[in-house]
């Protein structure tokens, strides 16, 4: 391979490291996206995810894909695909929702199990009286 071009690919993928894309698209699929399950005999439980918000998808199967406009534009883990452009800014609105969807179910969660924690105390003054 031609050294430039070595450069310049290895530049790219610091880049997208830098920006942390594989990170921020594996969220957006996780907390906004869907998931399926399989079983696999060898490892057991393995998970998919999908987001899709036209003309953007990603894609979790092992590694991350995305894509606009049905142009693949990152992929890896490691980064195989990374082409700079406008699809960047819908990422970033996107991961930022998912940021505000994780945090607020966060909360629902902290306020179900405590919730939950009232609800077996009082259980048990009920059951030994000490109400």
């Amino acid at each position: 391979m031609d050294k430039d071009l070595e450069r310049k690919i290895g530049e790219r993928r610091q880049e997208a490291q830098n920006k942390k894309i594989y990170e921020k698209a594996r969220m957006i699929a996780q907390v906004l996206g869907w998931r399926k399950r399989y079983i696999d005999d060898e490892s057991g439980e393995i998970y998919t995810y999908g987001f899709v918000c036209n003309p953007f998808e990603i894609k979790v199967e092992g590694l991350v894909t995305c894509l606009y406009n049905n142009k693949k534009v990152f992929s890896g883990d490691p980064i195989e695909c990374y082409i700079p452009g406008e699809w960047e800014t819908k990422l970033e609105e996107l991961y930022l929702k998912a940021v505000k969807t994780k945090e607020e179910q966060i909360k629902e969660s902290l306020i179900r199990k405590e919730k939950q924690r009232i609800e077996e105390e009082k259980e048990l003054r009920r059951m030994f009286g000490l109400d």
